[in-house]
């Protein structure tokens, strides 16, 4: 229980984030295309994990379900630490503020 009360706290200042780097590397012709499906994507997205979480209770229990979606998260968190593109946000924001000058 305490993880998932860090978790949410730690994701509260994520979207800011997450919107920032959105709003600077996508085109300005194409903002309003990409954030609309972003949002629709995440609107989906807690329904369906619902959804999801519920057949899994069914299916393995409460304890087992709550395992499995803490060892996915960790296994999506070690994932991103691989992830080339995330690795280089901060070289590419360093490269355009150097070619901006």
């Amino acid at each position: 229980m305490a993880g998932a009360v860090v978790g949410a706290m730690a994701a509260g200042p994520l979207n800011p984030l997450l919107v920032t780097v959105r709003h600077e590397r996508i085109p300005q012709e194409l903002r309003g295309r990409v954030f609309s499906t972003f949002s629709a994507i995440s609107q989906v997205a807690a329904p369906m994990g619902m959804l999801a979480a519920g057949f899994a209770i069914e299916r393995f229990g409460l304890r087992g379900t709550i395992a499995g979606i803490a060892v996915a998260s960790q296994f999506l968190a070690i994932g991103m630490l691989f992830l080339p593109t995330l690795n280089r946000l901060d070289e590419s924001r360093l490269h355009e503020d150097a070619v901006a000058r």
